[in-house]
C-alpha cells in the first residue's frame, strides 16, 4: 500500500459525502507537506496518479463498509496534474455505481470547480481471488478454504 487515509496525504473534509442517484461525491484536501511530494517532484510537486487511484479505492471501501481490491481498470485518464496547495479542495465524484454480489463497477471523476484532473472506469472485487484466476468474471473464484495466511492466493486489498 502506498498510503492510506491516516497517512495524511489527503484530508477528508469530515467525509463530506453528497448522495446522488447513481453514486456519491467526497470532498478531500491534499496535504502539501506530505513527504511524497518531496520525491514527486522536489521543486514542482504533483500528486502521483497511483495515489489518486488508491484514494478512490479507499473512499469506495469506506462508503461500502467492506474491503475492496482493484480487479480491473477499463479506462484511466489523467487530464491535468493535481498540484498540492494549502486548503485546495478536490472532489471525487463516484457515478454509475453498480454494486453486485462479487464486485462493484464505478466511474470516478476527480475535479474541482474549474478543472478535471482524472476520469476512471474501475472494477473492484470484494474477496481475494486466486493468482491463477483469469480476469474474466466467469473464471474468478474465492481463495481456497483454510488459506488464512493467503499463501496460495493474491489478497491485494486496499
Amino acid at each position: 500500500m502506498i498510503f492510506n487515509v491516516t497517512d495524511n496525504i489527503i484530508s477528508l473534509m469530515g467525509m463530506t459525502t453528497a448522495e446522488a442517484e447513481d453514486g456519491f461525491v467526497v470532498r478531500v484536501v491534499c496535504n502539501p507537506q506530505h513527504p511524497i511530494y518531496q520525491a514527486h517532484f522536489p521543486e514542482h510537486p504533483i500528486t502521483p496518479g497511483v495515489c489518486l487511484l488508491q484514494t478512490a479505492g479507499i473512499l469506495l471501501q469506506q462508503k461500502l463498509g467492506r474491503p475492496v481490491q482493484l480487479t480491473a481498470a477499463r479506462s484511466i485518464k489523467f487530464l491535468n496534474v493535481l498540484i498540492p496547495e494549502e486548503d485546495k479542495q478536490v472532489e471525487f465524484r463516484f457515478t454509475h455505481l453498480a454494486v453486485g454480489e462479487t464486485e462493484c463497477k464505478v466511474q470516478v471523476e476527480i475535479a474541482d470547480d474549474g478543472t478535471t484532473y482524472s476520469k476512471m472506469s474501475l472494477i473492484f472485487g470484494y474477496e481475494p481471488y486466486c493468482r491463477n484466476s483469469l480476469p474474466s468474471a466467469a473464471s474468478r473464484h474465492a481463495c481456497p478454504e483454510g488459506d488464512e495466511d493467503n499463501r496460495r492466493c493474491a489478497t491485494m486489498t486496499m
